[in-house]
């Protein structure tokens, strides 16, 4: 018994450290605050034309350690009523990806996201946040972007790429390869 107790206890500890280790960064960029970095994660193609972006924050270990108010704050001004700061006036505005800009890297079009549903199966996170994060912490966030057009047939046929700036990020993440469309869901007919 104290034997199983304690392959269990060592499973359940290795566990997260295996999941965090087999996260694939498709790219990252750092943020406009110290130690706190955007990570792009995972893109999925999904019907008709969308691409859905999971992409973390994290905060490294050159975070402060007291947090990083991930947001925008508020002044408070001198006339500010009791009422006012109680009823949340002056509280912090999230973060938002939703000012994140796609360039389409053939053309150097850009594109700006757009609200929509996930995809069958897939989980769908906000793209909003107002949280602060401690050294070792992540949040995560999604984004959806309209997928570029192809290059048209008389082009030479080159691996369609995009980059990514997310809102507040100190620099771009280059040269993405549009992934293929996600296959169809599986039907629930007879």
């Amino acid at each position: 018994m104290k034997y199983i107790l304690i392959v269990a206890l060592l499973f359940l500890a290795l566990c997260p450290v295996r999941a965090q280790g087999e996260l694939k960064v498709i790219g990252e960029a750092d943020s406009k605050w110290p130690g706190i970095r955007y990570q792009l994660y995972s893109m999925v193609r999904f019907p008709p034309d969308h691409l859905l972006l999971g992409v973390r924050l994290v905060a490294t270990s050159q975070a402060p350690s007291g947090g990083t108010l991930i947001g925008f704050p508020v002044s408070i001004p001198p006339n500010a009523t009791k009422e006012d700061i109680s009823a949340g006036k002056y509280a912090p505005r999230p973060l938002s990806l939703m000012s994140s800009i796609m360039i389409d890297d053939a053309t150097q079009k850009s594109y700006s996201p757009v609200t929509g549903a996930p995809p069958p199966g897939r989980i769908f996170y906000p793209s909003e946040i107002v949280e602060t994060l401690l050294p070792g912490q992540a949040l995560v966030l999604s984004v959806q972007f309209v997928v570029p057009p192809m290059p048209e047939p008389d082009q030479p046929a080159t691996k369609q790429t995009v980059s990514f700036i997310f809102t507040d990020a100190k620099g771009s993440i280059k040269n993405v390869p549009v992934p293929p469309l996600m296959p169809p869901a599986p039907s629930s007919s007879p």
